[in-house]
């Protein structure tokens, strides 16, 4: 509803006949919260557990262990990926708990492909555990490296953020930029005069 990419590439490739899942919390991101804006267009930050078909998309919302800042645990989402059988996982963020464990699923098993993509650069990283990014790096960074069959970043700025804060070398990361929703956006050549 806020128009986030993990929404339009789901959608996108269930337009393309992908059988799409989409595997999340059962709770939207305090950080939309933090205003009044969220509440009448989001409805309730709790959503519940279970199945779920949003804007036409199979979403399985899992329960939440715990939540912290920035950061939150859901349960059962090795079981959930095993129980799915995907070909492909894709992983919205690099540097989160369910990130690791996805890559350390994909060690496990090995039988899907794994991409990674992240949309942060300096600028925009404002959180207080920015700190940790050093431990990041020398504790997790590697098994997602070798976990990944590709990991994707936004823009320079987001491949330039991988390579400084993650430690991933500047030729395993891809650039795909982020589009537009052209059902929404059209060109209008008297408008954008």
């Amino acid at each position: 509803k806020v128009g986030y990419q993990e929404t339009f590439l789901a959608r996108e490739h269930a337009k393309l006949g992908h059988e799409v899942h989409v595997v999340t919390s059962d709770r939207y991101n305090p950080t939309l919260y933090s205003g009044n804006a969220a509440k009448p267009l989001m409805g309730n930050r709790l959503v519940g557990a279970g199945f779920f078909t949003e804007e036409g998309i199979k979403v399985w919302r899992l329960k939440t262990l715990f939540e912290l800042p920035y950061a939150i645990w859901m349960r059962g989402i090795d079981k959930k990926i095993q129980e799915l059988k995907p070909d492909i996982v894709i992983v919205h963020g690099i540097v989160s708990f369910h990130a690791i464990r996805i890559a350390r699923l994909k060690k496990r098993l090995g039988n899907f492909k794994l991409i990674y993509d992240d949309h942060m650069f300096s600028a925009n990283s404002t959180s207080r555990l920015r700190g940790l990014y050093p431990l990041f790096r020398w504790t997790f960074s590697r098994q997602i490296q070798q976990a990944a069959d590709a990991l994707i970043g936004i823009a320079e700025a987001s491949k330039d953020f991988m390579n400084k804060k993650y430690g991933i070398p500047l030729e395993r990361i891809s650039i795909i930029p982020l589009g537009a929703d052209d059902t929404l956006f059209k060109l209008d050549s008297s408008t954008r005069q």
